[in-house]
């Protein structure tokens, strides 16, 4: 599989390449559900990121609607 990858990749890039794929695959035959565990935890964080943005910018919205209401009942 290296050897072919070779060409697309280059040399060195297909060896890393194929390393990493090997340490995926094993930790992967090794886990109940048949993922590897780091899979699990980048996903979980890349959830929590997403979590964690999607709040701040609710809360920036709330800010602005309690902000713009307030100056219209000051202009009143």
């Amino acid at each position: 599989m290296q050897i072919n990858l070779t060409g697309f990749l280059e040399g060195r890039n297909a060896r890393e390449f194929m390393g990493e794929l090997w340490d995926l695959l094993l930790s992967a035959q090794n886990s109940p559900d048949g993922i590897p565990p780091i899979l699990v935890e980048l996903k979980k964080e890349e959830l929590r990121k997403k979590q964690v943005s999607m709040l701040i910018e609710l809360k920036l919205i709330s800010f602005e609607r309690k902000n713009s209401s307030r100056k219209k009942i000051k202009k009143n």
